[in-house]
């Protein structure tokens, strides 16, 4: 069955069909992603939350990047959240210095 312009129109997929959203996501994460996070989190911790997240992140990958290279884990994940928390804190200097919001 050819495809219609008004069948390839519509957000719909075989039986799970849904309205489009009013406006597009503020933010590149999926909507349910989004609510689960001001849930999970009072608005006024969220950065908080997602610094510290990152943080963590990093010292894993930075612990797995050194085990896939022979190196010392602990050197690797200290290395990346050193590195990492003075370039978030360097961005957040920045972004107060120009007054946007953090």
């Amino acid at each position: 069955m050819p495809a219609t312009s008004s069948a390839s129109a519509r957000p719909c997929g075989p039986g799970r069909c849904r309205r489009p959203s009013p406006q597009p996501p503020a933010s590149s994460s999926a909507p349910w992603c989004r609510s689960w996070r001001s849930c999970w989190r009072p608005p006024e911790r969220i950065a908080a939350a997602t610094t510290l997240t990152a943080l963590l992140v990093l010292a894993g990958l930075g612990a797995l990047a050194a085990w896939a290279g022979g190196a010392s884990r602990r050197q690797g994940a200290l290395r990346m959240l050193v590195w990492g928390a003075l370039a978030m804190g360097l961005t957040a200097a920045v972004g107060r210095l120009f007054g946007t919001a953090v």
